[in-house]
């Protein structure tokens, strides 16, 4: 199966090295497609299928987890950003009161989820 991405030129940070994101999902099919779209964007992504996968030593900036997963993100890498990909509002409204930052439906729009990634990079300052 190929996915077609369409979306704006590559963002471009601050820092000389790019957001990094850890994206946490089992479905390798919806893992693969967040992660392409992040990568286009100018993102660095790191996967993993499940939490358990993810060594407490690992630094992203930004978790983008499957709601599921949640919980044990918050125990394996406290006070990081993490996004639940929830597959409807019950489920992502339950993965914000489980630790949680925000939460995006799991197979949304590239723009969509760029956008809900975004507050936590840091664009360059304008000259």
């Amino acid at each position: 199966m190929h996915y077609a991405v369409e979306m704006a030129p590559a963002a471009v940070f601050a820092s000389d090295r790019p957001t990094e994101v850890l994206l946490i999902e089992e479905d390798f099919r919806t893992r693969d497609l967040h992660a392409a779209i992040l990568r286009v964007a100018g993102f660095g992504v790191m996967e993993a299928a499940r939490a358990e996968a993810v060594d407490e030593r690992t630094a992203p900036d930004v978790v983008l987890a499957d709601a599921s997963q949640v919980e044990s993100v918050t125990h394996l890498l406290p006070g990081r950003v993490i996004i639940a990909l929830a597959d409807d509002p019950r489920q992502g409204v339950h993965a914000c009161l489980g630790g949680a930052d925000d939460w995006v439906p799991s197979l949304s729009s590239a723009d969509y989820l760029l956008d809900s990634l975004r507050p936590y990079a840091q664009p360059v300052p304008e000259e």
